[in-house]
């Protein structure tokens, strides 16, 4: 039959893409982000990758769904749930920004723990099965366990998701957020296709198995995708962060009183001390370890930066930071190339120097090194 054989063409890719996009994870941009946060999601969606791919193959080696609906049912649940809620919370994960995950990690383990618990009573008491009635078997108590679980997590996610977004709504960085918000998008969608996922394998129409299993394909190519690029384009990812965490001061420091003259002297003499370091030169710098490193506040360092600098927060500040340690460096070393000034001076790569110096300067760093020549 048409639709049969459209299963088995989405279940080959659905065996091959996976295992591809596990291997890209693992070694493209592998350490390169010096995120913890994104290491220990790129674990999780790794893990993830591999057992979607492992279970397309059993279904496709062991022919379950021609020799019982209900049995490729059950194997079906055991297997996508676990993927989905590792994509989920590797979402989740970046979204917060690693924080305040104990109790999703929490509920994540006994929600899995109780889908497998009803699935081993099925199989000991033979309920797991009935092809006739499978109403009455314990797949289906599974079935609605996970779709409980499914929309507990797209609850999370939409929460986090419009956390995030609505406070990025004004941001400047245009372009740069996308990464951000196109992985987060992507993840969302594919949790809400996942509704789907516990009652589609009740059905024995090979037409309808066969475009829900090319739709969840798609959908998790597409979020491994996202996140592939979102660990390439990691030093946006960061400036994002900071925005989010700029956004995100604690209430306690935003109603702090003003900051005497005595005070600021102390916290402009902190920041002197953490510029004549260069610290602001690393790659893998955000607000939270520059502040740490400082020891200030958020509210200390913005104020700094509001009444002691002409820059507009944080990200641009340490921008105009970066862009005059570049141009010391292309006039007192001219044989320096812009990609090894780059490196030196916190970019990861040429072109997004020249975007933060252009923005900057308003020139290329070539053409502003030419005109200091003449």
């Amino acid at each position: 039959m048409l639709g049969q054989d459209i299963i088995t063409g989405a279940r080959f890719m659905g065996i091959f893409l996976p295992f591809v996009f596990a291997l890209m994870i693992i070694f493209i941009n592998r350490g390169k982000t010096k995120s913890k946060v994104y290491e220990k999601a790129r674990y999780m969606v790794s893990i993830a990758t591999m057992l979607c791919g492992i279970h397309f193959l059993v279904q496709f080696l062991g022919h379950f769904r021609e020799k019982s609906v209900c049995t490729a049912w059950a194997i079906n649940l055991a297997a996508t749930s676990v993927v989905v809620a590792l994509f989920v919370i590797s979402g989740l994960y970046l979204l917060r920004d690693g924080h305040k995950m104990k109790t999703i990690l929490i509920s994540a383990m006994l929600f899995v723990f109780a889908e497998y618990a009803l699935l081993g009573i099925g199989l000991l008491t033979g309920t797991l099965v009935n092809d006739e009635h499978p109403i009455r078997t314990t797949t289906f108590a599974v079935a609605v366990l996970i779709t409980l679980g499914f929309i507990y997590m797209i609850a999370l996610l939409q929460i986090e998701l419009k956390k995030s977004l609505e406070k990025l709504e004004d941001s400047d960085l245009g372009e740069y957020h996308k990464y951000f918000r196109n992985l987060a998008y992507s993840t969302y969608i594919l949790s809400i296709l996942q509704l789907g996922t516990p009652w589609i394998g009740i059905t024995a129409n090979p037409y309808i198995n066969a475009v829900y299993l090319i739709l969840l394909v798609m959908a998790v190519c597409c979020t491994i995708g996202c996140f592939l690029f979102y660990g390439i384009n990691m030093e946006a990812v960061i400036n994002v962060q900071d925005e989010i965490t700029e956004a995100t001061v604690d209430e306690d420091d935003l109603s702090l009183t003003a900051i005497s003259s005595g005070e600021m002297e102390e916290i402009g003499r902190k920041v002197g001390d953490w510029v004549s370091k260069e610290y602001y030169l690393s790659q893998s710098l955000n607000l939270a370890t520059a502040l740490k490193q400082m020891g200030l506040t958020s509210n200390q360092l913005n104020d700094y930066i509001n009444s002691s600098t002409k820059a507009e927060g944080y990200r641009k500040w340490i921008i105009g930071l970066r862009i005059e340690a570049s141009m010391k460096m292309m006039l007192e070393h001219p044989e320096y190339t812009l990609e090894s000034i780059a490196e030196m001076c916190g970019y990861s790569d040429r072109s997004n120097f020249t975007r933060a110096f252009k923005s900057h300067v308003g020139a290329s760093p070539s053409n502003w090194l030419a005109e200091q020549k003449k």
